[in-house]
This record gives structure tokens, C-alpha cells and sequence, in this order.
């Protein structure tokens, strides 16, 4: 009986405990009232950047009663991704397409808001970085040549998106920049020669290849006199030029003018440098030496009265159209020099006799500045030039004669030294002596070419 009292009072308390959980169960239900709002509609919805293959946007926060758990993404009307913030970026777009974007809001009890307005999305280019550079400057020349400054102008350069302005080099270091197709540079030295080019350049940093460079000579300081040596060849080569460089330099010595040596041809590349010399000597030149421009600037330099003095295989270029056994080393290409410079064309195949051969030079017709100080009858060794075959201009005056060289007709006796004061009132004077280096020192000849300087440059 005891033990039946026990079992009872266990089972009543068990009952108990079982009611009471019940009722608290119940109670928590009834003060948890379930939640049916929606956030509301996210607003804003923007493009914030775009490329290619991805594209970035963002919305303003949306309220809700309770609180905004996140946000859904639409893409084409099919949910893609769900996010806390509000900003999205979407990946692996297709270049140049089309998509259309829309955001809900939602809560914690599974509440969407209404969609927001819809986003349209075009995505960029497969690649929009500019990586073509400008053309090539073209067209670059000087004026206003002064002793210490000197302007220089180009043609504009194109690009694909713009040029955004020129870089200035000279002799090869960068000086300057500008967005113009002109440039002022001063400072410079007198009587010092520079080397100018330039090169265009894009808002992106491309850079053009460097335009064809400009050599300019800026002016003496106190406006001496200078002389021009050219020494290029093109065709055989006397290998004269150093001994050539060293008698006009001492002739200038005497003087009293400034010598220049090119043997490039960059001293041609325009009218307003050749302008400064007073005499241009084409010494030993052979074959086709200058370009298009540069015998044009030569053209333009005689026809304000420059002079010119030419010699041996000065007369091997250009070959006047007209001499019939002449070919090569730009035969009827610049009949002008012939007519003009030289006055001659030697004759090919035979060119002349063997190189020292002995004989006689004589006066022609006198004229005693060019002759002064020479003792005639001249008996001289030299690799004498034939004519006959070649061209002769008879404008110009004979001044010297060799006697006969040979049996053949060629070996007659003929010109090797003549003259032509020309109606541009420029001079030319050519000779075709000047073979071997011993000629350049040679006292008759030095007194020749001397006479030919005093000649001009009075």
C-alpha cells in the first residue's frame, strides 16, 4: 500500500509538469504574431561602371517593418544571385550586349518587395584601350634661321582617337612639347650645326616613330663667310676628301671663311641652309648623291647667285642625257647639274688615261684672276678625263687646256679647266684634275683653286 501512494505522487507530477510546458507553449504562440509585410520596393537602381564582361549597380536601402534581410538579382527576369549590400556586380557579360537588370528586397520571413525599375545595360567593346599611335610626323623644315634660334614646323600627324601634341628632340634629346605643328627653339651657338626631329603622341601615351631629322647651321656671330665642301660619292670613290679638307682649310686660313664638310648630303635638305654658304665645292662627288629635295634646293641656291666649284669625278655625276656613251650614276636624271655645275660630263669606257700620265696644261682663254701665280706652260702628271662621247656645255669658257694624252681621238688635245659666269650671277668653275691624294698639295694646283675662291668670293 505504501508503495502504491509512491507511484501515484510521481504520476500527478509528471501530469503536471506536462500541463505547464502546454500552457507556456501556447503562450509564446499567442504573443508571436506572424510577419506579412514586404520591404519596400528598392528605388535608385543605377549604372555605376560597365566594361566588357562585367557590369556594376546600385540601389538605394530599402525599410521594411522588422528589417531588410537582403536583396534579390534579376537578370533577364530570372533571379541570379541574392546580396546584403546594396550594389551588385555581375560577371562573364558578352561584349556589345544587351541586359536588363531588377532588384527586390526581402526579409526574414521570406517577404519580397515589389521589383524596382528595370535596368538596361549595354556592355562595352571586346577592348576599348587605345593602343594605335599617331603617324609619323612628315614635312619637318626650319626657317628663320638666326645664330642662336630657329624655327621648325610639320605637317600634322593622325590618330584614331586624337593627337594630343609633338614631342621636340634635338640632336637627339628631348627639349620640348607642344600641340602645335610649330616649334621656337633658341639658346642655340653660333656657327654650330643641329639636329632636330619630332614625334606625335596620343592622350593614351602612344608615341609615333621619330620624323625625318633636320640639320640646320646657325649663323656666324660676326656673319663670316662660309664654304660648303661635299665630298659624297655614290659611285668609285677617290678616297681624296681628307687632303681635299685640308687645302681648303688652309686656303681659308688665308682667306679669311669658314669651312663646313658634308659627306651625307644633310647640308642639301634645305634652301635656307644652303643660303648661307657662299660657295658649295662638289669635290671628287660621284654617281647619284642627293635626293629629289636636295637638287632642288641646289636649283633654288644658284638661282639667288651661289656659286659652285666642282672637280675630277664631279663630272661622273648626273651624266647629261645627251652624252652617248655615257651610262649610270644617274645619267639624265638632273641635267641641270651638268649644264649648270659642271658644265661636263666625262665619257665612259674609256673614262680617261692611266692614273699620273705626264702632260702639258696651257691657257686657253686668259683670264688672269683665275690664272695669277701659275707658271704655264704647266707640265703636270694626272689621270686626264676624255670628253669626246661625253658633254661639254659651250656656255662655258674654256680657261685650261691638256695637250694630247694618245693615238686615239678622245686623247686629242681638250679642256680641264673652264668656267661660266652664269646669268643668275652665280659662278661655276669646274676641273677635272684632282685624281691622287699628292694633287691637294700640289703648289699649282692649291694656287688654282685659291684664285678660284678670290674669284668668287670678290
Amino acid at each position: 500500500m505504501r508503495y502504491l501512494s509512491f507511484f501515484l505522487i510521481i504520476c500527478s507530477l509528471i501530469i503536471f509538469f506536462a500541463c505547464s510546458k502546454d500552457s507556456d507553449i501556447n503562450k509564446n504562440e499567442e504573443e508571436s504574431p506572424v510577419d506579412n509585410e514586404a520591404p519596400s520596393k528598392p528605388l535608385g537602381v543605377s549604372l555605376s561602371s560597365v566594361t566588357a564582361n562585367t557590369a556594376s549597380i546600385s540601389w538605394e536601402q530599402s525599410s521594411d517593418n522588422i528589417g531588410v534581410e537582403g536583396y534579390s538579382i534579376y537578370k533577364e527576369g530570372l533571379l541570379v544571385e541574392s546580396v546584403n549590400e546594396t550594389s551588385y556586380t555581375a560577371v562573364g557579360l558578352n561584349p556589345n550586349s544587351i541586359y536588363v537588370f531588377a532588384i527586390t528586397a526581402f526579409d526574414a520571413a521570406a517577404n519580397e518587395s515589389e521589383s524596382s525599375e528595370s535596368l538596361e545595360v549595354i556592355t562595352e567593346e571586346e577592348s576599348t584601350a587605345d593602343l594605335v599611335a599617331p603617324s609619323k610626323p612628315e614635312g619637318l623644315k626650319e626657317s628663320n634661321l638666326t645664330g642662336t634660334s630657329v624655327d621648325i614646323s610639320w605637317n600634322a600627324s593622325t590618330d584614331n582617337r586624337g593627337v594630343a601634341g609633338y614631342k621636340i628632340f634635338q640632336n637627339g634629346t628631348l627639349i620640348g612639347a607642344t600641340d602645335k605643328i610649330e616649334y621656337s627653339i633658341n639658346g642655340l651657338t653660333p656657327n654650330t650645326s643641329y639636329t632636330f626631329s619630332v614625334l606625335a603622341y596620343d592622350e593614351a601615351g602612344n608615341e609615333s616613330d621619330l620624323s625625318e631629322e633636320v640639320i640646320i647651321t646657325t649663323e656666324s656671330a660676326q656673319g663670316s663667310v662660309k664654304v660648303l665642301v661635299f665630298t659624297k660619292t655614290d659611285g668609285y670613290d677617290h678616297n681624296t676628301r681628307n687632303e681635299t679638307i685640308e687645302m681648303v682649310q688652309g686656303i681659308a686660313t688665308n682667306l679669311g671663311f669658314e669651312v663646313v664638310v658634308d659627306n651625307t648630303g644633310n647640308e642639301f635638305n634645305s634652301l635656307s641652309n644652303l643660303s648661307q654658304y657662299k660657295v658649295i665645292f662638289f669635290s671628287n662627288t660621284s654617281g647619284n648623291t642627293l635626293n629629289d629635295g636636295q637638287r632642288g634646293n641646289v636649283e633654288a641656291y644658284a638661282n639667288q647667285g651661289g656659286n659652285f666649284i666642282s672637280n675630277h669625278a664631279a663630272s661622273d655625276s648626273y651624266g647629261h642625257s645627251t652624252a652617248n656613251t655615257v651610262s649610270g650614276n644617274g645619267k639624265g636624271l638632273w641635267d641641270w647639274y651638268a649644264e649648270n655645275v659642271t658644265g661636263c660630263s666625262v665619257r665612259n669606257n674609256p673614262n680617261h688615261t692611266s692614273s699620273g700620265l705626264a702632260a702639258t696644261v696651257s691657257v686657253e682663254n686668259q683670264n688672269n684672276e683665275l690664272t695669277d701665280g701659275i707658271g704655264f706652260p704647266w707640265n703636270d702628271n694626272e689621270e686626264w678625263y676624255y670628253w669626246e662621247g661625253g658633254y661639254v656645255n659651250p656656255l662655258f669658257i674654256e680657261l685650261l687646256r691638256v695637250s694630247d694624252t694618245g693615238s686615239n681621238s678622245y686623247d686629242d688635245t681638250r679642256m680641264t679647266a673652264q668656267y661660266l659666269e652664269r646669268a643668275d650671277d652665280g659662278k661655276s668653275f669646274y676641273t677635272s684634275m684632282g685624281h691622287s691624294k699628292g694633287k691637294y698639295s700640289d703648289a699649282e694646283f692649291v694656287q688654282l683653286i685659291t684664285n678660284v675662291f678670290v674669284w668668287m668670293l670678290n
